[in-house]
């Protein structure tokens, strides 16, 4: 046993080291030398030495030397964080007067403070002592190596891969934190795995993009260029060039191939991959560039053009939620500032956090389902009647600022069509009458119909990973389409038998009725019915109710109805294009 002990408790000495060299960034140790910029994971930004007696605060990556860190091993696994500029970390405290004995921290006498020194009770003593004021938290400043604080690595959270993790002060029992406000300050905060704790030690914007979101944009590095529409989500248009030298505007999206597309498709140019610093190429020619141009309504915003030779950008994560996750904005490197639709639609400068500069990235034919309902462009509609499976009802637009009903199937009528605008995780859902917009009413979970932009944003998501049956989600309060009250249609828990819907597709002036497909071929023989066609994706054959009979996905095969009378056949092929035809057992 005495034989099996010993190497046990030389392992288990090591492992900190080990565990921590696998998981935390590296620490100098005097032979070598590891320069990171360290992310803030609530701004977006890195930390940045803004000099002599000046605040830390945060800004967006850059590959310069005010904005590189490293951490300078005191012993064992502690360390200062040091800038490049040659200084340290130095907590400086603002104070509030307190009881004697209430406080933790008193004063150093040089603008930073220390621990107070404890009775024999174990309660914090002294005359000076004071506490941190909450509205006004303490802050660090660059200061000499030998009078920064020294902290050590701390996980956050549980999240096991270690990309995110905490900088703990022991002597201060103190963690550094990103302010919530404008300041833009890294602070003191006394809360693990507080959300405002967690940083990560990178050396390129490509670390994060590709470890933190999902799916994001793909910087194109030499000709292999990645094309996407820029969508912006409060206009629900896309920018599109107009040619050289004029300004870009935000239009509708074209559901169109070819070179007139092409004005509607960006790809961002950097070198080795990077998101802090790309170049914006449109298909048809020209980069992305500022003028100082006024834009339509004669507003002083900062409008762009298509030059030659464009400007500098960088790609953030944008954290406006009501479109949903993973939306993204443009910010100019030079002015700061955002991209933003003018009421105009010029495509302009303005706030990076505005509402106006929340951006969605997909690239032409994107779908991240099987099977989806097609997407519609303003003047490209693709038209709907979108049932509840439970209670075998169909959604009914009533009119302006009524609730959204759910009716009885009625051949012909318009107000049970609808479509989709936008892309499958941010968009409206539109009613062919009146042209009205869903959105959630103001003291309610009712979906009520709402004039055009001011409706909400939906998402899309399986039931049950069965490609023809959908939720419809709320974007901003994650809860789902579902027929919980009689006639309406509201919102209710995801995941519930209400909340499943089918799409079920209409051909322009036929209602249900017979359409005239050339591509597929229906052979009526009784009551069998057989389907032949080239590049079938998939088959679904409905009662005049709407009522699912049959799912196929085979390209050539013959199906038994159940009785006579009138069915739908609906045929979806390899392209998303989506037929019905009326067949007649008889």
């Amino acid at each position: 046993m005495k034989k099996l002990l010993l190497p046990l408790l030389v392992l288990w000495a090591f492992m900190p080291f080990v565990l921590n060299s696998q998981t935390f960034p590296t620490i100098s140790d005097g032979t070598t030398e590891e320069w990171y910029s360290i992310y803030s994971h609530r701004s977006g930004n890195v930390w940045k030495d803004n000099g002599d007696d000046a605040k830390i605060t945060v800004v967006q990556f850059e590959n310069v030397d005010e904005l590189k860190w490293k951490f300078q091993q005191v012993e064992n696994e502690s360390f200062k964080i040091v800038s490049k500029k040659g200084e340290a970390l130095k907590l400086f405290a603002n104070y509030k007067a307190n009881a004697k004995g209430t406080g933790k921290y008193v004063s150093d006498g040089a603008g930073g403070y220390k621990l107070a020194e404890k009775d024999a009770e174990g309660n914090y003593k002294g005359t000076h002592d004071m506490e941190i004021d909450a509205a006004v938290r303490s802050h660090f400043k660059p200061a000499p190596i030998a009078e920064g604080a020294v902290f050590v690595f701390k996980q956050f959270g549980t999240d096991e891969t270690g990309f995110k993790f905490q900088l703990y002060c022991p002597e201060f029992d103190t963690y550094i934190n990103m302010t919530g406000d404008s300041s833009k300050e890294i602070c003191v905060y006394h809360v693990d795995n507080d959300g405002g704790n967690p940083f990560s030690a990178i050396k390129s914007m490509k670390e994060i993009y590709e470890v933190l979101y999902v799916n994001p944009p793909k910087i194109s590095v030499g000709e292999d260029y990645t094309w996407y529409f820029l969508d912006n989500l409060r206009k629900k248009l896309v920018v599109t060039s107009q040619g050289d030298e004029q300004k870009l505007k935000l239009l509708s999206r074209e559901l169109i191939e070819g070179e007139e597309q092409d004005a509607q498709l960006f790809a961002f140019e950097g070198a080795d991959g990077e998101y802090g610093s790309v170049k914006i190429k449109c298909k048809a020619g020209g980069y992305l560039k500022l003028s100082t141009e006024k834009d339509s309504n004669g507003a002083d915003r900062g409008i762009f053009i298509l030059a030659s030779a464009g400007d500098d950008f960088s790609i953030i994560s944008n954290t406006n939620t009501n479109y949903g996750e993973n939306k993204w904005g443009f910010v100019h490197l030079e002015a700061g500032n955002g991209f933003n639709g003018a009421p105009g639609n010029d495509l302009t400068t303005y706030s990076v956090t505005d509402d106006g500069s929340v951006f969605d990235i997909y690239e032409p034919g994107s779908n991240p389902f099987d099977k989806a309902p097609a997407l519609s462009s303003y003047d490209i509609p693709k038209w709907y009647y979108v049932k509840v499976v439970r209670n075998k009802k169909y959604m009914t637009a009533a009119g302006l600022g009524s609730t959204l009903l759910q009716a009885d199937l009625e051949e012909g009528n318009e107000a049970q069509l609808f479509r989709l605008n936008g892309t499958y995780n941010s968009f409206g859902f539109i009613a062919k009458t009146g042209d009205l917009e869903v959105k959630k009413a103001a003291d309610s979970n009712d979906l009520v119909l709402a004039e055009m932009e001011n409706g909400d944003f939906f998402k899309l998501a399986l039931v049950d990973g069965n490609p023809n049956q959908w939720q419809v989600i709320h974007n901003t309060t994650s809860l789902a389409f579902n027929d919980y009250a009689g006639s309406t249609v509201g919102l209710y828990t995801a995941n519930q038998g209400g909340n499943e819907l089918e799409f079920i597709p209409y051909s322009e002036g036929s209602a249900l009725a017979e359409s005239q497909i050339d591509r597929t071929q229906c052979c009526v023989n009784g009551k069998q019915v057989t389907i032949e066609g080239e590049n079938i994706a998939g088959v679904i054959i409905y009662d005049i109710t709407g009522t699912r009979l049959i799912t196929s996905s085979a390209v050539s095969t013959t199906y038994t109805l159940p009785a006579t009378g009138c069915y739908i056949v609906s045929v979806t092929y390899a392209d998303s294009v989506s037929e019905n035809i009326k067949i007649i057992i008889q």
